[in-house]
C-alpha cells in the first residue's frame, strides 16, 4: 500500500514551489493564479487559506497561512487536481517530494 516515503507506488505527481509568502488572492506563480471558488473552507486574504477550492473544474485542497511559502503538488488520476500547502522552505520540500517520486518510478521499472 504505502511506502517508506509516504507515497503510493501508483502515484503520478510532481511538486513545484510557489512564489508568495502569504495567502492573498492566489498562491504564487508568475500569473498570480487565483484560488477559485471556495467550497468548504476558509479564506482570509493575507492571513489563511484552508479547504477546498474549485477553479475551471479543477478541485484543489489548500492549506497555507501568513509567512509560509507555498508548494503546489500536481496530482494525476485523483479526485483532487492539486494540493497547495504552506511550508517554511518550498524549494527544499519540492525537491524532496520530486526525489521521492523519482525513486518510486525507478523502483517500479
Amino acid at each position: 500500500m504505502g511506502t517508506d516515503d509516504g507515497l503510493e507506488r501508483g502515484c503520478a505527481c510532481s511538486a513545484h514551489a510557489g512564489s508568495q509568502r502569504h495567502p492573498g488572492d492566489g498562491y504564487g506563480g508568475p500569473s498570480g493564479f487565483r484560488l477559485g471558488l471556495r467550497l468548504p473552507g476558509t479564506h482570509i486574504p493575507f492571513v489563511v487559506a484552508a479547504g477546498t477550492f474549485l477553479k475551471a473544474g479543477d478541485r484543489q485542497f489548500v492549506f497555507t497561512r501568513r509567512k509560509l511559502h507555498t508548494i503546489v503538488i500536481e496530482l494525476a488520476d485523483h479526485e483532487w487536481t492539486r494540493l497547495v500547502i504552506g511550508v517554511p522552505d518550498a524549494h527544499a520540500a519540492a525537491a524532496r517530494i520530486n526525489a521521492a517520486v523519482a525513486r518510486l518510478r525507478t523502483n517500479a521499472d
